[in-house]
């Protein structure tokens, strides 16, 4: 074998197959330029959508969404539905504590839910409450315990409805059927991606 001549094979169908020093280096060469290449462009379409993403959610906000209510007039409310769904800003409280909180209206869930959050938000003891216990998606099942707290939405009066608070932090807040749409009649137009709400 000459000098700087690399056999790659002995025989590769009925030829031979070599390759040379400095074409292995400028393989090698290519190859690298390629990986650098393919990898700022990975870079560049990360950030090109996290910008895209700030950009959606500025526009969100302008827009109302973000749990803000587009209109507000004579005890009713519409928002425009986000991914996540109809999203909306609410104010639950306690005797004396508030706190705000986007929330999802879901109508597959029989009773409220909250975060353990909930709980040290409002200065309340979790364990205070009516134990129950509530499945997820999953089939798995969480230990919560329910308590009455009020609920302010956007232009309407405030209402008592019950809130199971769970024992994690890794449950959303979510507004079920008890209590909630005891006071609320809901209406959700789809073509128009918004959702109301009326008071009773």
């Amino acid at each position: 074998m000459k000098p700087h001549q690399l056999v790659l094979g002995r025989h590769f169908g009925r030829g031979s197959c070599s390759l040379s020093g400095r074409t292995a280096g400028n393989v090698l060469l290519a190859v690298l330029l390629l990986g650098v290449i393919m990898g700022a462009s990975y870079v560049g379409f990360v950030g090109l959508r996290s910008a895209y993403n700030s950009f959606r959610t500025y526009l969100a906000r302008l827009s109302g969404n973000g749990g803000q209510p587009l209109q507000t007039a004579n005890g009713s409310s519409c928002w425009s539905t986000t991914s996540q769904g109809l999203e909306l800003q609410a104010t639950l409280g306690s005797a004396q504590y508030n706190t705000s909180k986007v929330m999802i209206v879901d109508t597959g869930a029989y009773i409220s839910a909250a975060p353990a959050e909930l709980a040290s938000d409002l200065n309340m003891r979790i364990d205070d409450g009516q134990p129950v216990s509530l499945g997820s998606v999953y089939g798995q099942s969480e230990q919560g315990w329910v308590h009455t707290v009020s609920l302010t939405l956007p232009g309407m009066k405030t209402v008592q409805i019950p809130v199971a608070i769970m024992q994690s932090n890794s449950v959303p807040y979510v507004l079920g059927r008890q209590g909630f749409l005891d006071h609320f009649n809901l209406q959700v137009q789809q073509s128009a991606g918004t959702f109301c709400l009326t008071q009773h």
